[in-house]
């Protein structure tokens, strides 16, 4: 079994999906929260996270938590949670796209992965166009390609 990831790990997550919209503050505070609970002395970066009022103010304390920062990690998770976000309708497939590519730059995953969120932006551009291909295919592409990032474990994984 791989070992845990750092808390600073998951901060880093959770200010992905905060950054991209994908989480909510509520989200990052109940899982800072569990943390207290957990910890007879938690971090006071920790802290800050759950009384954090506002965006901002909580982007700043979860970049403050200490530890080593698996960007690459906590960018597939979110990878992951994006892959659950895929709209049965249409008018929401460029967000998606446009999420994956947010998603690949501010986690560093490298220009591979940016330019197919990019390419099935575009592909998907051209569908609604009726150019070339279609936007069914363009759905079934942004599944394949999210389909190889795991979703963040949850405390009830550990």
């Amino acid at each position: 079994m791989p070992p845990a990831p750092s808390i600073a790990t998951i901060a880093e997550y959770f200010r992905f999906g905060l950054e991209t919209g994908l989480l909510k503050p509520e989200d990052a505070k109940a899982w800072a929260l569990s943390v207290v609970e957990e910890m007879s002395e938690p971090p006071y970066e920790i802290i800050e996270v759950s009384w954090s009022k506002g965006i901002a103010s909580m982007l700043e304390a979860l970049n403050e938590v200490k530890g080593e920062r698996d960007k690459k990690l906590a960018g597939r998770w979110m990878l992951g949670l994006l892959r659950q976000s895929i709209p049965e309708s249409d008018d929401q497939l460029h967000w998606v796209a446009r999420r994956g590519m947010q998603i690949a730059k501010l986690a560093d995953l490298g220009d591979e992965t940016y330019y197919e969120f990019d390419t099935i932006d575009d592909e998907l551009f051209l569908a609604k166009s009726n150019t070339y291909g279609t936007v069914e295919g363009c759905r079934q592409n942004l599944r394949r390609a999210l389909e190889e990032y795991p979703l963040a474990p949850t405390a009830s994984d550990a």
